[in-house]
């Protein structure tokens, strides 16, 4: 379960870093 939540996190930050990085949004 922790590894889940871990992982998630993960995907989460790695989202809010391709969204902030894309010019037409």
């Amino acid at each position: 379960m922790f590894q889940f939540l871990c992982l998630l996190v993960l995907w989460v930050f790695v989202l809010l870093e391709f969204f902030y990085g894309c010019p037409f949004l």
